[in-house]
């Protein structure tokens, strides 16, 4: 979930990140010359990072997936990243306090599968408590499935 600008042989550079730690990564970085990607992961995101980068080399022309998979919210983040448009709900490094349930590890049962607010909290214990972090749950899955900042905020 990094993106980095600098300078690198007198050339600009831009490096977009989308991952899931310990398990898939996308890396692309932008020169003068072009795109160069790296994919790292399942057998299912390197052949669909594959066939878009023989459709076009540049990220940030792809379509946004349709499918709320695993690989399919991991690219609608990475083409998202490409094109200046990723913004990410909730800030805050801890997402339920009286839980202490990091937002990272809500983030990570949402990419991995958990599209409602039980199924989060049965996976991470975040909402579990108080409910006040509910709400911010519930934007984070809608703004993963749909990549819509103001459809999430609406949401939830």
């Amino acid at each position: 979930m990094i993106m980095r600008r600098g300078f690198l042989a007198d050339k600009f550079l831009v490096k977009v990140v989308a991952e899931i730690p310990y398990q898939d990564r996308i890396e692309g970085e932008k020169t003068d010359a072009g795109w160069r990607l790296k994919a790292v992961g399942c057998a299912r995101l390197l052949a669909e990072v594959r066939a878009l980068a023989a459709i076009s080399n540049d990220p940030s022309t792809w379509a946004l997936p349709e499918t709320t998979d695993h690989v399919g919210l991991l690219l609608r983040e990475f083409i998202l990243k490409t094109q200046g448009a990723w913004a990410y709900p909730y800030a805050d490094e801890e997402l339920c306090h009286c839980r202490n349930v990091p937002t990272a590890v809500v983030d990570r049962a949402i990419m991995n599968g958990a599209h409602t607010g039980p199924q989060v909290s049965r996976l991470t214990n975040a909402s579990t408590s108080c409910g006040t972090c509910r709400p911010d749950v519930e934007c984070i899955i809608k703004y993963r499935k749909t990549g819509c900042l103001a459809a999430a905020k609406k949401a939830a």
